[in-house]
């Protein structure tokens, strides 16, 4: 199932291009050197949109999307990003910025990744 969720992920190119504008406006409150946590990266679609010179930690639990996540953030950032696989291995209060597209529709229990 996740490896085929991951491939089906990337067609998301039209939804993408669709949303880019609102993307670039509110991720332009960004600050160049804030550290982020991007929940449910995904393929690594929010990158692009991301100041270069930025902490950046992708949580995924889906193995089949770190390769992605892990060239585009290689590409893109300055400094090395971290991948992990859950969020509960952030440390609290570590972020200053928290992004999460297209991820809190498909949790569990939407309050505790909000809590968390």
């Amino acid at each position: 199932y996740k490896k085929n969720f991951a491939s089906a992920m990337g067609g998301m190119g039209e939804y993408e291009r669709g949303v880019s504008g609102m993307k670039k406006n509110l991720f332009a409150l960004i600050r160049p050197g804030d550290s982020l946590v991007d929940l449910g990266a995904g393929l690594g679609p929010n990158i692009a949109y991301l100041p270069e010179s930025l902490t950046y930690t992708a949580v995924e639990p889906n193995e089949y999307m770190h390769s992605a996540i892990s060239e585009k953030a290689a590409a893109h950032f300055k400094d090395p990003s971290v991948i992990l696989n859950d969020l509960r291995m952030v440390p609290t209060a570590s972020a200053d910025v928290v992004v999460s597209t297209l991820v809190l529709c498909s949790v569990k229990d939407q309050r505790e990744v909000l809590a968390e």
